[in-house]
């Protein structure tokens, strides 16, 4: 390659200029010079390189989520300590820290996936279709976005599963309501439960589409008579041992939220393996493996925390498309609510179609379009009747409702548990917790 024959400097120079760290792993790949290049400063290479892409306002953001231990026996207030008490941007020393520069980009590149995904799904009802590069975003936009993305991580890490019990989280409600989201004001709140949302109501859907392969799987296999001779080798479905087959139980469908918050809780790289799964059974195996299961997370701390704040009247005056202001969307849209932050339980899925659609994150040019105003219209008019057939899990049947009654045989039935049941380790020893990250971790 002639790039190989520049002189160093230059060719340092040129892989500091790059504009995305896919474009710096295809030249390192293709370029042995400008590999041995990179290796001798890679912190700084992907620092610089990553940085050119995260907007100067998300920055910080990103910083506190990349310093939040892996593994933590003492929960890191520290961390949240300075990044609720400083705006300021971080050092270049403490971003060069050793392995700060790779958990940057590594945690940049989830949150872009992610940021693509959710534009284009969202976008695409407020302003129609995308064009062939996606939907195009303001710098506005993204900024608020990204700042939604980190924080949703920065939750997720600060508070993970106790070591050893992965039903009992590290920090009460009462302390992640203290600790964290007492510290936002209640429209910065908003972002991160439109994210929270966003992942619930697609791991539901997601795991809809897993529980109706199950059933057509049980019906190609079932039978309504026992074989002469047989009656013991075959089995009703409700003799499974729902203790393993919860994810397709009735009473997870009743607890959804929670069981599919508890899942979401996992992080953005998790989330992203789920979405971008090339088959079903990758998907199922990594949902097994994470949940179902429940414990004091977000919808808890919001529910414990702020029933005791009243909620100051909102402001409807727009003093433009500020990132660091309210958007025209939530002072359009958010209710007056008796408590200060907006509740994310069962009670409160009228809320819901809003916040799937992103409304506080959007610059007032996309909201003001006349099909976008029709589309916000419409889901807050929504009849409580019409909220709970379209997003109520637990108003429709679940595979243990759907089979009752039909039999298969035990090895059909074998199969089935060994293929869909949990596997997730409750009460993973320590000395085992010790070596992997936590369930909050996402990377």
């Amino acid at each position: 390659m002639a790039v190989d024959t520049l002189p160093p400097e230059l060719l340092m120079r040129i892989l500091e200029l790059l504009e995305s760290t896919a474009d710096l792993y295809s030249v390192i790949s293709a370029s042995p010079a400008a590999l041995r290049i990179f290796e001798t400063a890679s912190e700084r290479v992907l620092l610089t390189v990553t940085r050119r892409r995260i907007h100067p306002q998300s920055l910080r953001h990103a910083v506190a989520t990349i310093s939040v231990p892996s593994v933590n026996f003492k929960p890191p207030w520290n961390v949240l300590d300075r990044y609720f008490s400083s705006g300021s941007e971080p050092s270049e020393d403490a971003l060069l820290a050793p392995g700060k520069a790779r958990a940057l980009a590594t945690l940049h590149a989830h949150v872009c996936r992610h940021i693509r995904r959710y534009a284009d799904q969202t976008c695409a009802q407020l302003s129609g279709p995308a064009t062939d590069g996606g939907q195009q975003l303001s710098s506005t936009e993204l900024t608020r976005l990204e700042r939604g993305f980190y924080r949703y991580e920065l939750y997720c890490r600060v508070f993970p599963a106790e070591p050893g019990n992965a039903l009992q989280s590290r920090s009460s409600a009462r302390e992640q309501f203290e600790r964290f989201i007492k510290r936002l004001e209640p429209w910065e709140m908003e972002e991160i439960v439109c994210i929270h949302q966003y992942f619930v109501y697609h791991l539901g859907t997601i795991v809809d589409d897993l529980e109706s392969q199950l059933v057509t799987r049980f019906l190609a296999n079932a039978c309504r008579e026992p074989p002469v001779g047989d009656a013991q080798q075959v089995l009703y479905y409700d003799e499974l041992d729902m203790r393993e087959m919860t994810l397709f139980s009735t009473e997870a469908r009743k607890d959804s939220p929670h069981n599919l918050g508890y899942i979401a809780a996992s992080g953005l790289a998790f989330m992203n393996s789920v979405f971008h799964a090339t088959t079903s059974t990758e998907r199922l195996d990594l949902i097994r493996s994470h949940g179902p299961g429940t414990r004091e997370l977000l919808a808890d701390a919001l529910y414990r925390g702020a029933e005791e704040i009243p909620h100051p009247p909102i402001s409807r005056d727009f003093s433009g498309d500020d990132p660091s202001l309210p958007n025209l969307g939530y002072l359009q849209y958010a209710p007056d609510v008796t408590t200060i932050y907006m509740q994310i339980r069962e009670d409160d899925i009228r809320w819901l179609p809003m916040r799937l659609l992103g409304y506080v994150f959007w610059d007032s040019d996309r909201l003001e379009n006349p099909l976008a105003r029709s589309v916000m219209e419409q889901g807050q008019g929504m009849s409580m009747r019409e909220l709970r057939q379209r997003f109520d899990r637990s108003k429709q049947p679940s595979a243990e409702a759907r089979l009752d009654g039909f039999r298969v045989r035990r090895d059909v039935m074998d199969d089935l548990v060994r293929d869909y049941a949990s596997t997730l380790v409750l009460f993973p020893p320590i000395d085992e917790v010790e070596e992997v990250e936590h369930p909050g971790a996402g990377m």
